[in-house]
């Protein structure tokens, strides 16, 4: 699994529901391979397959949750 950044959290009205969405529809992952969310204040965290990250990650500023544009990333630590 690989870990990724969202960049809003509790304080924006995310929800674990709202990460499985987001990522199955817009990024065309299956929901069910999604794993571990963890939902901040300002950020969250969301595990995916390695196999589905490069596709996840290839729609970077392509993702909305409502009306607000969501950032989903790599962090800095894992791209070594």
């Amino acid at each position: 699994m690989v870990r990724l950044h969202f960049g809003a959290g509790r304080m924006h009205g995310l929800r674990p529901n709202d990460v499985v969405g987001v990522l199955a529809y817009q990024a065309d992952i299956p929901g069910r391979v999604i794993g571990k969310i963890l939902i901040e204040e300002e950020q969250a965290w969301v595990d995916v397959p390695h196999e589905y990250a490069g596709q996840v990650l290839a729609r970077d500023g392509g993702y909305r949750i409502g009306k607000r544009a969501i950032s989903v990333t790599l962090p800095h630590d894992e791209e070594k």
